[in-house]
């Protein structure tokens, strides 16, 4: 057996139970589930102690349209833009075969992209009922949104994927993932582990015994990546010599899926719920402020322990890149709880958002990128545009509602009342 002491060797199944061949429950499907639910509870809770504008009975109704469009739909073009047109063949692959942008079911999802849905589906519908503030809206899933994370995470853990980097195996924390051998680089390791679980164990043997090809000098296997973890890790699951195999030359990684989940999840959302019922009457877009600069800074914090998942930024991950921006956004929503801040500074920040997708799609020219940028930030202008000759004083962040009175002296308090009339109406 696997000595208990020993680091810990990741050895759970993804599965929770089979129905049949295609149809199973999954953790990671489950994380989801848990997820929205409790968002659903917690917004019900602040709804009845009016600290959420939307009212009761439509509790239900804007966490399931917030589900379907902002975090699947958000999460799933985030992941296409941020992380597989810039892989090598991403646009290739999507050119032969576009159902794989919709292919969910496959794995990707991308939390920025995920957050940003949040963000855009909230201003939507905010606009579009015209009775509340976009911030109002947004900074009751801002306190929920943490939580999304905290059972993505877990799930992520589960699967045995998004692991941290290496380091000693000393460390009481350190986790085995088998997985990981798959990693460029460690390809000896895995054909040694192979060996030796075949010398142990009849099942791997069989197994293994028609997939032998020559690698330089010696005998190896033939097994790629998706059979090794659909159909070997199972084998493995079952037969703690073979895991014992695989852990005898995997290396010893963070669990960055762990301190994500605690960090970016439950500590903020215990850092804004808190914050919530201490201070009932602060203002519209501080908590939604606080959650995008506090996420991001975890995430950049964790990023440094976490295996690069994507091609880097020059000397930042993916993950990391993304983040600054997401400090940008925050710190805008915070100030313009307290400032006047001019209309075209929102233009600018979503000039900021573009500029981070642009870069995403890895121009290495500077005519390559500025002529994207242009093109995108065109388009953005041009929306923006049009949006603001709405009265957007109705959606977007509390202090912007400062411009629709000529009067500075009276501009605070125009929103102050205004503020106090929209929640009354949303009940």
């Amino acid at each position: 057996m696997i000595d208990l002491l020993a680091t810990y060797v990741h050895d759970f199944d993804p599965v929770i139970f089979s129905i049949s061949e295609k149809i199973k429950l999954r953790w990671y499907g489950l994380s989801y589930v848990m997820g929205f639910a409790a968002a659903y509870l917690i917004l019900l809770r602040l709804s009845r102690k009016k600290l959420w504008p939307i009212a009761e009975l439509k509790v239900g109704d804007v966490v399931t349209y917030t589900a379907i469009f902002g975090v699947f739909l958000g999460g799933r073009i985030g992941y296409v833009l941020f992380y597989m047109l810039p892989s090598p063949g991403g646009l290739e692959r999507i050119l032969e075969d576009p159902i794989t942008i919709i292919a969910v079911w496959e794995g990707g999802m991308a939390s920025h992209g995920g957050i940003l849905g949040i963000m855009l589906f909230t201003l939507f519908y905010a606009w579009k009922k015209q009775r509340t503030l976009w911030p109002a809206v947004g900074d009751g899933f801002a306190i929920v949104a943490p939580l999304g994370i905290f059972f993505g995470r877990m799930a992520n853990f589960i699967n045995g994927e998004l692991y941290g980097t290496v380091t000693d195996e000393k460390n009481w924390w350190a986790v085995k993932f088998p997985k990981s051998l798959y990693e460029s680089g460690y390809s000896d390791q895995l054909q040694k582990g192979l060996q030796q679980a075949a010398v142990n164990n009849d099942a791997a043997g069989e197994f293994l015994k028609d997939r032998i090809r020559l690698v330089g000098d010696y005998d190896g296997y033939d097994l790629s990546q998706q059979a090794f973890e659909q159909e070997f890790l199972p084998i493995a699951r079952e037969n703690p010599d073979v895991m014992q195999a695989l852990a005898d030359h995997a290396p010893a990684r963070h669990p960055s899926q762990l301190y994500e989940g605690i960090l970016e999840g439950l500590l903020v959302f215990l850092i804004l719920y808190v914050i919530r019922l201490k201070f009932p009457k602060l203002r519209h877009g501080i908590l939604t402020g606080i959650f995008f600069v506090a996420y991001a800074l975890f995430r950049i914090l964790v990023e440094n322990v976490r295996e690069p998942d994507a091609e880097m930024v020059g000397e930042m991950t993916k993950g990391q890149f993304l983040s600054i921006f997401m400090v940008a956004i925050g710190v805008s929503f915070i100030a313009s709880a307290f400032i006047l801040i001019p209309r075209r500074f929102w233009t600018g920040i979503g000039g900021v958002v573009l500029g981070a997708v642009t870069f995403s799609f890895g121009g290495t020219s500077t005519l390559e990128f500025t002529g994207g940028f242009l093109a995108l930030a065109g388009g953005l202008l041009t929306f923006s545009g049009f949006m603001l000759g709405q009265p957007y004083w109705r959606f977007l962040p509390g202090s912007l509602v400062s411009n629709y009175s000529q009067e500075p002296g009276k501009s605070r308090k125009a929103f102050d009342i205004y503020r106090q009339i929209s929640d009354k109406k949303a009940q």
